[in-house]
């Protein structure tokens, strides 16, 4: 066969341009755990589904997170994982993943360690983007973490090997971070210069990163939008709100151990609708991991920015509902202090 000059020049072109490609549409990084295979777009990095935990269930549920498991070869990491259980979503319990965003040169680049909103009972990676940052040299990273009951339930009144469950979705988040510690710079990110950010939930778990003594020096600034340190249960307020959890799960009060989620999410639904206050998963404080509420314990050691994103309380309000009294549930999270300034 004879090929004429410009289809030899064709190619050689093809058999340099085309291998670079694929490097490029399906970048690799080097992890602690094993190799992982992301995609590129519009000239970015991006890997979706990176473990770094075990998945908490079986035995492992109301339990800490446990070190993931390496793998052998190179894993997939272009979709994301499923959200944790949660109402109106096809979650699973094995939901302990994260999405990194990254620039597409060698850094190193600041990181943005982002912590979802939803109450604790709601929201997840799938819908968030880290482009728009990591356009601008900024390593992003978007993490899910045990919501609800299964992240926020304090079970260690009632029994007593589960004592401190009520921060296990705090737990999650750092053992998070610690993969962030080890692993960022495969990507370009830059370990002793990660910001932890989060929004209205996500605002109160950044807190409670802050004051947990485990997580020091896995965050060197923290961002909080539209949250505070004070939300949080105490020992008799964990108490109640587990009571009433395994009232709705029915008489045998180990069963919650091994419902199904299902089972789990509906009773949870039902404690929602009966609970006298708004949020009642929240971190645990009066153990080990926070002796006190994060409010009390952030020292300023940490840089901080606080501030609240404008007209966010409009998304849970009905206009129908703006002539009618304020109901007591929607002051139950106020300061005594400022009730005078609600009777104007």
């Amino acid at each position: 066969m004879r090929v004429d000059r410009r289809e030899f020049l064709g190619m050689v072109a093809a058999a340099i341009v085309i291998p670079w490609r694929v490097r490029d549409e399906h970048p690799v990084v080097e992890s602690t755990l094993g190799n992982l295979r992301g995609v590129e777009e519009n000239g970015l990095r991006v890997f979706r589904g990176i473990p770094f935990a075990k998945p908490p269930v079986g035995g492992l549920r109301f339990r800490p997170p446990e070190p993931p498991v390496k793998w052998a070869g190179i894993r997939d990491a272009t979709r994301n994982a499923p959200p944790a259980v949660q109402p109106g979503a096809a979650g699973s319990e094995d939901c302990l993943y994260l999405n990194v965003w990254a620039p597409s040169g060698k850094g190193p680049y600041p990181v943005l360690f982002w912590i979802h909103g939803g109450g604790n009972e709601g929201g997840g990676t799938a819908g968030e983007s880290g482009a728009g940052f990591a356009r601008e040299e900024i390593v992003v990273v978007t993490v899910a973490y045990r919501l609800g009951a299964f992240g926020f339930l304090e079970l260690g009144g009632i029994l007593a090997e589960y004592k401190e469950s009520g921060d296990n979705g705090i737990r999650d988040l750092e053992a998070a971070l610690r993969w962030v510690r080890e692993n960022i710079v495969g990507f370009g990110g830059e370990p002793s210069q990660v910001t932890i950010a989060g929004q209205s939930a996500g605002a109160k778990d950044v807190a409670a990163l802050m004051a947990a003594k485990s997580a020091r020096g896995l965050f060197a600034r923290a961002i909080m939008e539209s949250g505070s340190g004070q939300t949080v249960h105490d020992a008799r307020s964990a108490h109640e709100v587990a009571s009433l959890m395994l009232r709705e799960m029915g008489t045998d009060e180990s069963r919650i151990l091994t419902a199904p989620a299902s089972e789990v999410l509906a009773a949870q639904r039902r404690l929602d609708a009966d609970y006298p206050h708004d949020f009642p998963f929240r971190p645990f404080v009066g153990g080990a991991y926070l002796p006190k509420r994060p409010v009390d314990l952030v020292d300023g050691s940490v840089p901080l920015l606080i501030g609240t994103n404008r007209d966010e309380s409009i998304a849970f309000m009905d206009p129908k509902d703006a002539s009618k009294p304020i109901r007591p549930r929607e002051v139950t999270n106020l300061p005594f202090d400022r009730i005078p300034e609600m009777e104007k």
